[in-house]
C-alpha cells in the first residue's frame, strides 16, 4: 500500500483514488457503477487472480459495462500447483469452491479432466496440456461474455516452467488486435 501512496504522492495533478478491501465488492459496488455506457468513460482493468479471490461473477460485471476491457494474467502455475490434482477426487472442498468461483461453473471438471481407460477400468484423471493450452481453454470461457478475446501469451520463470497466461479480453476489434500485436512480438524476442 505505501507504495500506491508514493506513486500517488508523484503525481498529485492527477484524481487518484486507492481503494482497500475486497476487489470484487469494491469493483462491483462503487468503481463499475461509475462506467455506464451513457458516461463515455472507458477503462482497462488488470486483473492479476494469483490467490483466485477473483469471481466470474465480478468478471461478468466487468463485460457487461462494456466499457471496461481487461488483461488477465491467467494463474496457471497457482491453479496447477495449489488446486489441480491427478484424480479430482484428490482436490479439497475449499479448493473446489475457490475453482467454481473463479471459472463461474462447476464445468471446469469438463475443461480439465477426461475419461482414461486402465487396466482397472475408467478413471477421471487431469487433462495434460501446456500452460498455453490451459490458457486456451480460459479464453473459450471469457469468450462466452467478451466479444473480443486474445490468443493466451504465456509467462513463464527462470526454469521455464509455465506461471500464467495473459490475455485480452474486450468488446473491441481494436484492442483485441493491439494485445496480440504486443503478444506476438514479445514472443518473438523470447530466445
Amino acid at each position: 500500500m505505501a507504495k500506491l501512496e508514493k506513486l500517488r504522492g508523484e503525481f498529485p495533478v492527477h484524481s487518484i483514488t486507492i481503494y482497500h478491501g475486497d476487489c470484487n465488492k469494491i469493483l462491483r459496488e462503487q468503481i463499475l457503477p461509475q462506467l455506464s455506457y451513457s458516461t463515455i468513460k472507458r477503462a482497462i482493468a488488470f486483473v492479476d487472480p494469483f490467490g483466485m479471490q477473483f469471481e466470474w461473477e465480478t468478471m461478468k460485471h466487468l463485460a457487461e459495462t462494456k466499457t471496461v476491457e481487461v488483461l488477465l494474467n491467467f494463474p496457471v502455475m497457482a491453479i496447477n500447483r495449489g488446486i489441480l490434482r491427478q484424480y479430482p477426487e484428490m482436490i479439497s472442498k475449499g479448493s473446489r469452491e475457490r475453482l467454481d468461483q473463479f471459472w463461474g461453473t462447476k464445468d471446469w471438471m469438463v475443461d480439465l479432466y477426461m475419461e482414461e481407460r486402465t487396466l482397472f477400468g475408467t478413471e477421471t484423471v487431469k487433462k495434460p496440456h501446456s500452460g498455453k493450452e490451459f490458457g486456451y481453454v480460459f479464453k473459450k470461457r471469457l469468450g462466452e461474455i467478451f466479444r473480443y478475446c486474445s490468443i493466451p501469451i504465456l509467462m513463464t520463470n527462470s526454469k521455464n516452467a509455465p506461471l500464467y497466461c495473459m490475455l485480452f479480453a474486450g468488446h473491441n476489434a481494436t484492442g483485441k488486435r493491439i494485445a496480440e500485436d504486443i503478444f506476438i512480438r514479445y514472443e518473438k524476442t523470447k530466445p
